[in-house]
């Protein structure tokens, strides 16, 4: 891996071009992934783990394919195929599975 950045970092560096271009959407989009995506998405795991067991809270993590599917389906308009619609029923089963087990 520290080659691949030691590589990609020497050819930024000879182009000129090692720092992002700064906008308005840079800020927005570091902001939404500083904030949102990870102390907000951090604060929501620890509250989940105090209401519940940790293996239903890890357990929600399988459905993570599954809303992706749906998003870009949305927002993208991605075809779905009866394979990701497969996996994304298996994946609800399965979680289906461990919330029954834990009661």
């Amino acid at each position: 891996m520290c080659c691949f950045i030691a590589f990609f970092g020497g050819l930024s560096a000879i182009k000129g071009e090692l720092l992002p271009v700064i906008s308005t959407g840079f800020a927005i989009s570091v902001a939404w992934t500083a904030l949102f995506s990870t102390l907000a998405g951090y604060g929501l795991y620890w509250f989940c783990l105090k209401r519940t067991s940790a293996v239903r809270v890890a357990s929600v993590l399988y459905l993570s394919p599954a809303v992706t599917l749906l998003w870009s389906k949305a927002a993208f308009n991605e075809p779905l195929s009866w394979t990701m619609l497969t996996g994304a029923l298996l994946s609800g089963y399965g979680l289906w599975l461990v919330v029954k087990a834990e009661g």
